[in-house]
């Protein structure tokens, strides 16, 4: 799906709370700027976005419930397959098949039933493509993931 500085929604994609999850997705970022490349919900459940340098920031919330990647981690015009896997309190990142970070969190555990999934907001357009955006209900491996 190719969205230019738009929003879309998934209606319904996360009906029911789940102690074990991975959220999986191909990305082609066609600009990165503060908050673009936007999915989720927000910070208090499951939040997934891009920064100007590159860097991604996914987690539950921010501070230590986020992981957060080196600069270059994603680049302008280049896909990059994305897989954030959840085992109860465990979040583990994912860039092309390389484990990128992984948090413990003793406040959040699994993900919770949020609805919609949102890619982008009303703030914070989505510039890129995504494609095969999957939400298991099961904690994948990295071997799976490669």
């Amino acid at each position: 799906m190719e969205l230019r500085n738009t929003t879309a929604v998934v209606p319904d994609a996360v009906t029911q709370s789940m102690q074990k999850a991975t959220i999986e997705f191909w990305l082609y970022p066609y600009t990165l700027q503060a908050y673009n490349q936007q999915l989720g919900q927000n910070w208090g459940s499951f939040l997934f976005h891009t920064t100007y340098s590159g860097n991604i920031y996914v987690g539950w919330n921010t501070g230590a419930n986020r992981i957060t990647t080196p600069d270059g981690t994603l680049k302008a015009n280049e896909w990059a397959h994305i897989a954030v896997t959840i085992n109860n309190n465990v979040m583990t990142l994912y860039v092309n098949s390389v484990k990128m970070g992984s948090i413990t969190s003793s406040v959040y555990s699994g993900l919770s039933a949020f609805g919609a999934f949102r890619i982008g907001d009303a703030y914070y357009k989505f510039n890129g493509k995504i494609d095969e955006l999957r939400i298991w209900n099961t904690c994948r491996t990295q071997r799976e993931i490669a």
